[in-house]
């Protein structure tokens, strides 16, 4: 796809490259048989610490997304007051 060096580790850059494009068509069009992929996949499911690091990350988003909605809405009782 390309190299995040080249790219002063800038990922939307490499995602953007015409390369980039070609290769997202190629998978689009099932051209791709990647095994490695889906075991990849499998041994980080099966990877107690990265499950723990990734349900924190999303207990964490969660948190700030209740947190951020609820100074939204008493931003809003302010107003209407």
């Amino acid at each position: 796809m390309g190299n995040l060096r080249e790219h002063n580790y800038d990922f939307s850059e490499v995602w953007r490259t015409k390369k980039a494009h070609q290769l997202r068509q190629s998978i689009k069009a099932r051209e791709c048989y990647c095994p490695l992929a889906n075991a990849a996949y499998t041994n980080m499911l099966t990877h107690v610490p990265t499950m723990m690091k990734v349900a924190a990350e999303v207990g964490v988003g969660q948190v700030v997304d209740l947190v951020q909605k609820a100074r939204r809405q008493e931003q809003q009782l302010q107003l209407t007051s």
